[in-house]
């Protein structure tokens, strides 16, 4: 039950950090990042979950294969994703901080980390089932 109720926060905090990226990131080719970030963070979970790296057919259009290559060469791929979509908005936050009438930098900051805490959050749950069965199956 524990983990069907972490995956459904992984669900509705992706959407969350899918919307709120809509409303604050200016940039179109960012706000893509971190859209692909996102759907890719759920996927990873998925199989970091499983013990399993990336799929090419299955991220096909996300990433190059090159890409993929190099993802899957992380330990982590779920945080490497979680890191990638906070450079993506640490870099809107100082070109919007820069621009000339643009929003104010501590909303897009707070609002977004808010999201990205609860995803965290939902994979160390996740993983602390997994590794708690797995440790109690061995003894």
């Amino acid at each position: 039950w524990e983990g069907r109720t972490l995956w459904g926060s992984i669900v509705n905090s992706t959407r969350n950090l899918a919307s709120n990226s809509a409303a604050f990131i200016a940039d179109e080719m960012r706000y893509t990042r971190v859209i692909i970030c996102t759907i890719a963070f759920a996927y990873a979970t998925k199989q970091s979950l499983r013990a399993k790296k990336f799929d090419k057919a299955e991220m096909a259009g996300l990433f190059s294969d090159e890409e993929i290559d190099l993802m899957n060469q992380v330990e982590h791929i779920p945080m490497l994703m979680v890191d990638e979509i906070r450079r993506t908005i640490k870099t809107e936050l100082v070109i919007t901080k820069q621009a000339p009438g643009g929003l104010p930098s501590d909303n897009l900051d707070i609002v977004l980390a808010v999201d990205i805490k609860a995803l965290v959050d939902a994979l160390g749950g996740c993983e602390r089932i997994i590794y708690l069965s797995l440790s109690l199956s061995l003894s």
